[in-house]
């Protein structure tokens, strides 16, 4: 997204380009066939797959008044080519094999595995790709700090142990597309906290990140997320409220590992006075005024 209301459907969310640190891609929800089309193809040849929030009724039901889930889309294509006894074809280039569930219907989230075969390449092994559909609540437009974590682990299980991941030529992307309605809310909110929180448990004790150092490290990174998807990365006070809570929670259970562990303790502020305040992520705002998005 570049600020405006032009849906731009992936970006590039991380380091400048050229750089060889991993980085996310992102996007908005598909609500058109051409644009599923050019979801799945970018899903299918970073080896990756695709992410998606989703509304808890579209999640259960497969829709809302607002959206039409990918897999809903998918698998009302695969009904409609079925009932012509047609193959389901992606972009002019995979035809659909299968579309199998790997989560139980009840879940907060689901997972599917996609096969398709690529066109013209009868010989070639069929490609497989998951697709993870998430539908956490989302009251008053905040992800509350345990879904966010719930979140995260779903992305953690988004690649299957079953799956080996295509080698990717020319990119360090590392986790699938993740979109969602607006593209700028939840999934933001999960790049953001994913990315910190492997600071947060990094090996390398020169760029771990602690209470000392947190809200700098939000603050960069949300910075830089509203340079690649628009001003209102990360949308709202109170979900950077919820982000941040996530974040010191990540921390403390650091500390508590490396204390059982009796490995070299890390360092941060054991005081909750300061993230519980009336105003915790003062730093925060107060750095993104400074420094407008562009």
């Amino acid at each position: 997204m570049d600020g405006s209301k032009t849906a731009i459907h992936a970006n590039k969310i991380g380091p400048n380009t050229g750089s060889t640190t991993p980085y996310y891609a992102a996007g908005q929800s598909p609500q058109q066939i051409s644009l599923l089309d050019r979801m799945l193809v970018q899903g299918i040849e970073s080896g990756l797959g695709i992410y998606q929030f989703v509304s808890r009724k579209a999640h259960r039901s497969g829709s809302d008044s607002k959206e039409t889930t990918i897999l809903t889309m998918l698998t009302n294509l695969r009904e409609q080519k079925a009932a012509t006894k047609e193959a389901l074809i992606i972009a002019g280039k995979y035809e659909v094999i299968d579309l199998k569930d790997r989560q139980e219907k009840d879940s907060e989230y689901r997972q599917f595995l996609l096969t398709v075969k690529v066109i013209g390449a009868e010989s070639a092994e069929p490609l497989r790709i998951p697709i993870t559909q998430a539908g956490f609540k989302f009251t008053d437009a905040v992800l509350n700090a345990d879904k966010i974590e719930l979140a995260r682990m779903a992305l953690v299980q988004h690649i299957p142990t079953t799956l080996t991941p295509r080698a990717q030529t020319g990119t360090a992307q590392i986790h699938p597309l993740i979109v969602s309605h607006a593209g700028i809310g939840r999934n933001a909110t999960l790049i953001t906290y994913d990315r910190i929180w492997n600071l947060i448990n990094s090996k390398n004790a020169d760029e771990r990140i602690n209470r000392i150092n947190l809200d700098d490290k939000l603050c960069e990174l949300i910075e830089e997320g509203r340079k690649s998807r628009g001003p209102r990365f990360v949308h709202s006070r109170e979900q950077l409220a919820q982000l941040r809570a996530a974040l010191i929670l990540a921390i403390e259970h650091r500390a508590e590992i490396a204390n059982r562990t009796d490995t070299a303790p890390i360092h941060f502020h054991t005081e909750r006075k300061g993230w519980l305040s009336r105003n915790p992520f003062k730093h925060v705002l107060t750095c993104l005024r400074k420094k407008p998005a562009v």
